[in-house]
């Protein structure tokens, strides 16, 4: 269902007659999560028919990271067409980048819960024994990335502040806006690429983990596969979170031109005195017919 709505929003984007730097990151972002929705869908409806129990635990790993990504992507290409619609204030904008922000935290932490779910059934269930350092990595992990999520907002907001308060000239508020958008549009394809490279690597690993026989997995479960699964559900999903939040357009307002510099302000025009007798006068003081 959701890779149906993100569909629909790309068709609708496309369909624009008036597109925008803003609007091509969403579509950017949104092509990721397509990508990964689709993938995602059929891989737990896959393991929703599974009847061996370690092949569907181990199958949920990195189907549970590529529906976390397809889920920040959403948000993140939200933000972006927020941004294209937002006011010089950019409320708007801040609005939806602190959902976004909220989204990862929520996928973050229930990747790390899966993660410790799947190394415990593993345990008492028999079926392997996996080492304590693995327990300790996913442990770390939730504080790690949750501290890395949180410093977001705050090096936006400092940036924001420290942008607001130089005095440049039009030439380099040029140059730096200009700085500003290349980063984004680099960021924006860089977090498309991850999602889609974890789409490619779940492929491999359902693809793989679906081949192995039952006696692949009952009575024992190889350590190699539970701890590549847990490993690789953790650290590419992640990167790939860190590269969306990345691509978030800026939540501070946008520095506003000199009133004596010209810049991309627009002054308003007085409009045009019609005469009486249906004649209209010219801004140098000519007299026309209006027709």
């Amino acid at each position: 269902m959701l890779a149906g709505l993100v569909f629909a929003g790309i068709v609708v984007l496309f369909s624009d007659r008036n597109p925008s730097r803003q609007k091509t990151r969403a579509l950017v972002l949104f092509t990721g999560a397509l990508l990964a929705l689709a993938l995602d869908s059929f891989i737990f409806g896959v393991i929703a028919g599974e009847q061996v129990c370690a092949k569907a635990w181990s199958e949920t790993m990195p189907a549970a990271g590529l529906l976390g990504l397809g889920a920040l992507g959403i948000f993140g290409g939200i933000s972006w067409l927020f941004n294209a619609y937002d006011d010089h204030h950019a409320r708007v904008t801040r609005l939806a980048n602190f959902i976004t922000y909220v989204v990862a935290l929520v996928v973050a932490y229930h990747l790390q819960v899966t993660a410790g779910s799947y190394l415990v059934d593993m345990r008492e269930s028999g079926l392997n024994s996996p080492p304590s350092w693995l327990f300790r990595v996913v442990a770390l992990y939730a504080w790690l990335i949750i501290l890395i999520i949180l410093l977001f907002p705050l090096a936006r907001w400092l940036a924001g502040k420290a942008s607001s308060r130089q005095a440049l000239g039009p030439e380099a508020e040029q140059a730096d806006d200009e700085t500003v958008d290349k980063r984004l549009d680099i960021w924006a394809v860089r977090a498309a690429y991850l999602s889609v490279g974890w789409v490619i690597v779940v492929a491999v690993m359902s693809g793989t983990l679906l081949s192995r026989p039952i006696d692949g997995w009952e009575p024992a479960t190889p350590a190699l596969i539970v701890a590549s699964s847990t490993l690789l559900s953790l650290t590419i999903p992640t990167i790939a979170v860190v590269a969306q939040l990345m691509a978030l357009p800026p939540s501070h307002p946008p520095r506003l031109p000199d009133s004596d510099g010209g810049g991309d302000r627009v002054q308003s025009q007085s409009p045009v005195p019609i005469q009486p007798d249906g004649q209209t006068a010219t801004s140098d003081g000519s007299v026309g017919e209006v027709r």
